[in-house]
């Protein structure tokens, strides 16, 4: 979405509040968005990478229950991605989620490949090897960031 786009969208939402608070519309700042996606979001600890995993299906739900498994969470310290949003995100780490998500990456950031949720739903006992990685990735992170180390602090 683009900036004037995001900007059509909150005044829309904004007037579509007033009216029907009874049609007061009040004055309001200017809102000031940007092209840029690293302009409107901090620096992630992490940046999933692979195909479909922002859906909200399954696999979605399977993901965001890894994620919690290692005190992490998307929106908080963990984005979606894809490679070309790696130099404007600057990323932390990078987790890539199947074969082909791995495959498309080059860049200077530490990074560790994983199952994708998917096959994870297919097949049961790829569901250790995942565990593995994520273990693997949270002792990863606990080296990068001490707010993180100090959030795992006492968890198995």
């Amino acid at each position: 979405m683009t900036a004037e786009q995001k900007t059509h969208l909150a005044s829309f939402l904004d007037l579509t509040a007033d009216t029907i608070r009874g049609g007061y519309t009040r004055d309001r700042e200017p809102y000031a968005f940007s092209d840029n996606i690293a302009d409107e979001t901090p620096q992630p600890l992490l940046m999933l990478i692979g195909d479909g995993i922002e859906n909200s299906g399954a696999a979605g739900q399977l993901l965001d229950k890894m994620l919690a498994s290692i005190g992490l969470f998307r929106g908080k310290n963990c984005v979606s991605g894809n490679a070309e949003q790696i130099d404007a995100l600057k990323p932390r780490f990078i987790l890539c989620l199947g074969t082909a998500a791995g495959r498309s990456i080059n860049a200077a950031v530490p990074l560790l490949g994983t199952y994708h949720p998917d096959e994870l739903l297919l097949d049961a006992s790829l569901k250790r090897p995942a565990w593995e990685d994520l273990k693997t990735l949270r002792s990863k992170l606990m080296e990068l960031d001490q707010d993180y180390a100090r959030s795992m602090a006492g968890r198995p």
